[in-house]
């Protein structure tokens, strides 16, 4: 048995000891309260990325980390230092709005597109993704640490041929050779992914929840920002009518 075979077992042993370390560090107390968590976040972080090599290679992880994290944090630490410098050469007495609404504009992208991929994902479990049968054309196994996985071929959906070109195959199991015919599922929305099997749907799924966290994150800056804001607008009109009682 291959290590792709055997890494859909890993991945549920090493999400549920994270899970299980979790809760411990939840009960108890002192040290082992942090080391519990700290060993239940190593040990989530380390799973993710191993699942995330296999399936995408690495140049595809340092791509989804580039987009998802570091990419967000640094327009968002940029916005919000931009927005408070104007501020402060204002002296305060206005409200800078485009930060909140880039940010805002930001959050929504990094929303819509976790939702897109979770729903996708889901359908497959729920019964609701289209089945087709996939006449395949070519494949390429390609190696984790430099090259994808890919499959191609057509299907008839809904009484039109549609074409899967070099697709990539995040199934986990034995690659379909070319002129193989096999059953597969086709995500609703758009871009339509393939769903080749019940782990390829779980992975789309862990992918839409890390898209979800900076769209959260960025939700959670605005309504700081917005916030911040507010207060600025208080302390002016408190300090103005301090002026006009003196």
């Amino acid at each position: 048995m291959t290590f792709e075979e055997q890494l859909p077992a890993l991945i549920v042993l090493g999400y549920g000891a994270a899970a299980g370390l979790g809760y411990l560090g939840g009960k108890w107390s002192g040290r082992a309260k942090t080391w519990a968590l700290t060993l239940a976040w190593l040990l989530g972080i380390a799973t993710t990325v191993t699942w995330l090599v296999v399936a995408v290679g690495v140049s595809g992880l340092v791509t989804i980390v580039s987009l998802l994290v570091f990419a967000p944090l640094a327009i968002t630490y940029l916005v919000v230092v931009l927005g408070r410098l104007r501020r402060r050469r204002a002296g305060g007495d206005i409200d800078s709005v485009w930060p909140r609404m880039f940010l805002g504009g930001g959050a929504l992208c990094f929303l819509i597109l976790a939702a897109n991929t979770m729903i996708n994902g889901l359908t497959y479990f729920i019964g609701l993704a289209y089945d087709v049968e996939l006449h395949v054309t070519g494949s390429h196994q390609g190696s984790s640490m430099t090259s994808r996985t890919t499959v191609s071929g057509e299907y008839l959906l809904h009484g039109e041929n549609h074409v899967l070109d070099h697709v990539q195959w995040l199934a986990f199991e034995q690659l379909p050779a070319a002129g193989e015919t096999i059953r597969v599922a086709i995500g609703p929305l758009w871009p339509n992914p393939l769903l080749a099997n019940a782990t390829n749907a779980g992975l789309l799924m862990a992918l839409g929840i890390v898209a979800a966290i900076p769209g959260v994150l960025l939700t959670m800056v605005v309504a700081r920002e917005k916030a911040n804001a507010r207060n600025h607008r208080e302390q002016s009109v408190v300090v103005e009518d301090g002026r006009h009682d003196g």
